[in-house]
């Protein structure tokens, strides 16, 4: 039976994509015969991408394979497939490059930067033989047929893109190798937009949008995240779907709760697991909706008390920031309904500025301009892929066009229209220049002496905001200060809540519960 190899790289396993990708496969008609959640040591990962030994980036691609646990697996398909089965595998994983990938192949949806592309596939029967990468950490690492276990075993469908096969795995391994998520402490991203949950110990395990469908008749969850994200303009009557957050705070409090403990118990496998809970929240809150966070996450099943932390002190820390140091750092976190820009300094914030703009009024300003414009309405899903292929803060070396499709509110009818990068860079002016001014105004309260030490270091951007062309080129014109990008901003505050909580006792002054500083 001819077979491949295939690896779900670490960013894979921590954004919790490994079910969904094992899910294509076998949507594809082949199948899983072996498999193993492995963490690759540094030899091992040398010999498999020897050729690019000598290479500039050859230490980074190491660093990221060997940083966590990766799925090892042999994939089998059909005997007439003959060496067909690697450009099978290939063509559904995608181009190299995420951000040309086609859409429906696995990158082109999931992947986010090229040293970061999910999985790995072998290209000819040569390269597939994964026997040595198997077993070169000794018996220990034994193989496990997995082939008598279906999809229902290997990976939850339809409920969330959580570690997927992690448990599955190694329950069929057996023995020490099973270990649960139950009990473990966990740092939440509460997101307008995306919610992401970092598990103590295992990094960002989910990445889902902050929307759950409800059947409003009874008031029960039908679907949360990207299950939900999906049916957003397509539901009947009987069906909302709500996104329970809105300007960075909770707008619904009871669709929030249900949200939050329907991502407790994937990650936890148990609703009687309460573990210990860091979540973000915007720095301009007020002292009652700071509450209503807290209160969500216990009444979601979280130990009490949950702490908090402010989402530009978490972004500070996940983009590497010094925020321990007594030189200024200064942050901007673009989210989905606020942008934080912070001046940090000794682990305090000295000054800070909230503005209620982010990606959803961006996309918001998308559809009033072509709405104004062309007499046409767009979806929130349209305007936000619109957002993406051609929103701008800055000229564009070459402008860009794209035809996008809505509903003629003259006819009533579907409409194609052409619009071009220029036209979007105008729709989006206002709220650029609300983000700039936000900027500007925190500089303008920073001390002399942290003024300094910015221009020297420059501004962090985090956040999806700053994925935006040109933002930091605007920034950088605005503010006359160099300006940096995060290491995938999308993450950055994700990962400064997971490092407060795996160094609590050496973070705990960042970290608020009950309304007190700790």
């Amino acid at each position: 039976m001819p077979r491949t190899f295939v690896i779900c790289k670490p960013d894979a396993v921590e954004r919790g994509l490994v079910g969904e990708i094992i899910g294509r496969l076998e949507r594809k008609g082949l199948q899983l015969s072996r498999a193993e959640l492995r963490t690759i040591d540094r030899a091992t990962a040398e010999v498999h991408y020897g050729e690019h030994e000598g290479k500039p980036f050859f230490d980074d691609l190491i660093g990221f394979i060997t940083r966590s646990p990766a799925m090892l697996m042999v994939v089998e398909g059909p005997d007439d497939a003959g060496d067909e089965i690697f450009a099978v595998v290939r063509n559904l994983m995608g181009s190299t490059n995420p951000a040309t990938a086609a859409p429906g192949t696995i990158r082109g949806d999931y992947g986010l930067v090229v040293t970061e592309n999910l999985v790995h596939g072998s290209d000819s029967s040569e390269s597939a033989d994964a026997k040595s990468i198997f077993s070169s950490q000794g018996s220990d690492w034994e193989i496990h047929d997995l082939s008598r276990c279906d999809s229902k075993n290997v990976h939850l469908q339809q409920r969330g893109r959580f570690l997927c096969s992690a448990r599955q795995v190694y329950a069929v391994r057996g023995g020490s190798g099973f270990r649960s998520l139950g009990g473990r402490d966990i740092a939440v991203d509460l997101g307008t937009a995306n919610t992401l949950v970092y598990v103590r110990g295992r990094g960002i395990v989910l990445d889902e949008p902050s929307v759950v469908a409800m059947d409003v008749t009874n008031g029960t969850p039908l679907a949360v995240g990207h299950e939900a994200k999906r049916m957003a303009g397509r539901t009947p009557a009987h069906i909302q779907v709500v996104r329970p957050l809105k300007d960075g705070v909770i707008a619904d409090f009871d669709v929030c709760e249900k949200m939050l403990r329907y991502f407790i118990d994937q990650i936890s496998g148990s609703r009687w697991s309460k573990p210990r809970m860091v979540i973000c929240v915007p720095s301009g809150i007020t002292g009652v909706e700071q509450r209503a966070v807290q209160e969500a996450a216990e009444y979601a099943g979280a130990r009490k008390p949950a702490f908090i932390i402010e989402e530009p002190m978490a972004a500070a820390i996940g983009a590497g920031l010094p925020i321990q140091s007594p030189h200024g750092s200064m942050v901007v976190d673009i989210g989905g309904g606020t942008t934080e820009v912070a001046v940090i300094s000794l682990g305090g914030i000295v000054a800070s500025q909230s503005a209620r703009v982010g990606g959803d009024v961006l996309d918001d300003a998308i559809t009033q301009y072509v709405k104004k414009e062309y007499s046409v309405a767009l979806g929130e899903s349209t305007a936000e892929e619109v957002k993406v292929a051609l929103g701008s803060a800055w000229p564009l070396p070459d402008e860009m066009y794209a035809e996008i499709r809505g509903r003629d509110l003259v006819t009533g009818l579907p409409k194609t229209v052409t619009v071009s990068s220029v036209e979007m860079r105008e729709a989006l002016e206002e709220g650029i220049s609300s983000i700039v001014d936000a900027v500007k105004f925190t500089l303008d309260q920073t001390p002399p002496e942290l003024a300094a030490d910015i221009m020297d270091q420059g501004i962090m951007m985090a956040g999806g905001g700053a994925l935006l062309r040109g933002l930091d080129q605007r920034l950088a014109n605005e503010t006359g200060m160099p300006i940096r990008i995060a290491v995938d901003p999308l993450y950055a505050v994700a990962r400064g809540s997971g490092q407060a909580l795996e160094e609590f006792e050496v973070l705990r002054g960042v970290l608020f519960s009950s309304g007190n500083q700790y």
